[in-house]
């Protein structure tokens, strides 16, 4: 048959158990579980109902999902659901959602050999008819994306309405923080999941430091994060983030760490024990490819995903290679529900009188200014001028699809231990020349 029968039941009972369990993910993931992903029609019967009482804003209850399925679905079943849910507490709902979304990939793949063998082996079908069922294939290869995603007229208005009115009674939801302050203010939607931020700037600026601190600060607040830190490594991120928190010089934990006295120690430990022990950050190096990077967020719901330097994970840097690579990061961040964060590298320019980055500069690297839906260009004047007395992170929001674009916020930076201070609000870019 191609699917083994018994192992998606089992794994159709899982993902329903879980969308029982837990209303905010059974809103979130009801957009994605399609009914057709389901073979068992009890349990189609139930994707219908859930989908229902959604559809209206009505709680989910025992008794309504069994009433609206005319008995189909017993009150025993359900508790049967969340219990086998409840039994696996180490599973990962995204890789039996991956499961299910594969096992339907595949039957309706069957189904469509099936009839181009057929019309094929029937000399009197018409070219038709085989043309349509070879369409067929290619939407089954596509994951039957495109008509199964499609709404139309009053169900689209529903949808979107019903986005509006989650959004209204849940603002944290609707708009996730940077959390820097200055920065925050200026953006109209944040690290709103499914959006690509582009993090760009000359060698030396700070990229890297102000990517740890942004993955320091979502991870103290409880944002599942996931960093590929590709070109210093993962434990060149670890120590970065720990100076920053623990404010101990970078320069003392590389070279001199037989002479860090007992509160720096206990400082640094303490603040690698606060960013990973609670297992809100991940750190991987050995990422080579896009393939690597989808395994990755296959297996494990992330909020916020980094990778340093996207330029790694490209094969060629041909404008078209690192153009399609990028399109498939926003493709898997829709998918996966994740922010993406890309740092890119701009060249180096010798004498040049205005060394700060333009957003024209990344016209010809790729889809980066294309793809991405903020853009944000780091400078300090400081590397340039070492008399200019304060060093300054100058943030360029270059790009924002909806919100003021061109408009600069200033940080206070300490390269020596690679930290991103707090917001100047009377910095002027005037004033660093």
């Amino acid at each position: 048959m191609g699917v083994n029968f018994d192992v998606n039941v089992e794994n159709e009972q899982i993902v329903l158990g879980a969308l029982l369990a837990d209303d905010a993910q059974r809103r979130r993931f009801l957009r994605r579980v399609k009914t057709e992903h389901f073979v068992d029609r009890e349990h189609r019967a139930l994707v219908e109902a859930l989908r229902d009482l959604e559809r209206r804003g009505v709680p989910y209850a025992a008794d309504t999902v069994v009433q609206i399925t005319g008995e189909r679905v017993k009150f025993k079943y359900l508790a049967k659901l969340e219990d086998k849910f409840g039994a696996l507490p180490d599973e990962n709902l995204a890789l039996h959602l991956d499961l299910l979304e594969r096992a339907a990939v595949k039957e309706s793949a069957r189904h469509a050999f099936d009839a181009l063998y057929a019309a094929l082996d029937d000399v009197h079908s018409p070219l038709a008819t085989v043309e349509e069922a070879a369409a067929k294939i290619l939407h089954a290869a596509r994951g039957g994306a495109t008509g199964a995603t499609m709404l139309r007229g009053p169900e689209l208005r529903r949808d979107w309405e019903g986005e509006l009115l989650r959004a209204v009674e849940n603002r944290e939801d609707n708009f996730r923080p940077f959390f820097f302050s200055g920065l925050d203010d200026l953006l109209y939607e944040g690290m709103r999941p499914g959006n690509v931020t582009i993090v760009a700037a000359r060698p030396g600026m700070g990229k890297t430091s102000f990517v740890s601190n942004m993955l320091l600060r979502q991870s103290i607040r409880g944002r599942k994060s996931l960093g590929l830190p590709i070109e210093p490594g993962r434990d060149a991120a670890i120590e970065q983030m720990a100076c920053a928190r623990s404010r101990v010089p970078l320069e003392r934990v590389i070279k001199e760490p037989d002479k860090l006295g007992e509160a720096e120690l206990f400082g640094l430990r303490r603040a690698a024990r606060e960013l990973l022990d609670h297992g809100r950050l991940d750190l991987v190096e050995q990422v080579g490819t896009v393939d690597d990077l989808e395994a990755l967020v296959a297996v494990e719901p992330y909020d916020l995903v980094t990778i340093d330097l996207w330029e790694y994970l490209m094969p060629d840097l041909d404008p078209r290679v690192v153009t399609q690579a990028l399109r498939r990061l926003k493709f898997l961040a829709k998918k996966r529900r994740f922010h993406a964060v890309v740092v890119h590298q701009i060249k180096r320019i010798r004498r040049i009188k205005n060394p700060r980055p333009q957003l024209h500069e990344l016209k010809n690297s790729g889809g980066y200014e294309e793809v991405a839906d903020l853009v944000l260009l780091l400078h300090r004047q400081k590397y340039y001028n070492p008399e200019v007395e304060n060093d300054v992170l100058e943030i360029d929001v270059a790009k924002q699809r909806r919100g003021p674009q061109n408009v600069r916020v200033g940080f206070e930076f300490d390269p020596t231990v690679c930290r991103v201070g707090k917001h100047l609000p009377d910095f002027d870019p005037r004033d660093a020349r």
